[in-house]
């Protein structure tokens, strides 16, 4: 499988479940755990392309805001939810202009 490919698919599933968490319809621990998993397939993946697209640094982004957002805080912090859900914006219609905060990159 291409790097592009594995994001494409991955950011999919990324954005619905990032969706149904802060739609309150699927517990953190969920998340974590398919953020984790989708790490575990990438180190399986065999590339040397060290291209990177917005799109990918988005998705990377992402998962980093997932990883770092204190699960006590998960209804009270306005503005990572406003973050997760422009990221998900972003991955999920490709037209919008990359967020601007976007650090996203290869784990």
């Amino acid at each position: 499988m291409n790097i592009e490919i594995f994001i494409e698919q991955k950011s999919k599933q990324l954005v619905f479940y990032t969706s149904q968490l802060l739609a309150n319809a699927i517990p953190f621990s969920e998340v974590k755990i398919f953020s984790w998993d989708i790490l575990e397939e990438w180190n399986k993946l065999d590339f040397d392309d060290p291209a990177i697209s917005d799109y990918e640094h988005a998705f990377w982004h992402l998962i980093f805001l997932l990883q770092c957002w204190p699960e006590e805080k998960q209804n009270d912090e306005k503005a990572i939810r406003s973050s997760l859900n422009h990221y998900c914006n972003y991955l999920s219609h490709h037209t919008n202009e990359i967020p601007a905060d976007c650090i996203g990159m290869r784990p």
